[in-house]
Formats: C-alpha cells, structure tokens, sequence
C-alpha cells in the first residue's frame, strides 16, 4: 500500500488554506456571514480556521456554524449552542481540520 509523502500531506493542507473563504453562523433564523479571522497550520499539521461570531439583533443563541470556499460551495458545517448573552464582542468559533495518513 502507498503512503501519501510529508509533501502530499502539506500540499492537501495549503490547498485548504487558499480555498476556505469565509465561515457564516447562524443566530436564530438569520444566517451572518463572517470573514474568516485566523488560518493556520499548526505544528502537527492541524489546519486551524477561525472567524469572529458577533451579537446580533437576531437573537443570542449560535445554533450553527459553518465554512464555505471561494465559489461559494459548503466544506463544513456542525451545529453548536453558544449563548452569546454574557459577552458584548462575541467570541472566535474555531474550525480544526487534521490531515494525515493512516496506515
């Protein structure tokens, strides 16, 4: 069986980098789209993907995050509950996407 190479393994990574282009969260029915704050690759090849999830009007309950690449398309999506009640700046929702090979 092949294994994929530390070089295949970083391109898989930086092609995440370059391709998620926002994330967007939703707060009661409305849906927020939000700039991504923050991409990285950590030390162990976590690609780390944060943006800033602000009140609203809408409402105080985060009940969905999700990422979206740069045609638009869906890459991630989760649901949370993070009640936004106890903070006036909001707070970074954090995606981590670990890549590697498995034997």
């Amino acid at each position: 069986m092949a294994m994929l190479t530390t070089a295949a393994l970083n391109g898989v990574r930086q092609y995440i980098k370059r391709t998620v282009a926002y994330g967007r969260y939703k707060i009661g029915g409305t849906w927020i789209k939000a700039p991504l704050a923050d991409i990285t690759v950590d030390a162990n090849g976590v690609v780390r993907i944060a943006f800033m999830c602000e009140p609203s009007s809408a409402g105080t309950l985060v009940t969905e995050v999700q990422l979206y690449d740069n045609s638009g398309a869906l890459w991630a999506d989760r649901t949370v509950s993070h009640d936004m009640q106890s903070t006036t700046n909001g707070y970074y929702e954090l995606f981590k996407i670990t890549i590697k090979e498995e034997s």
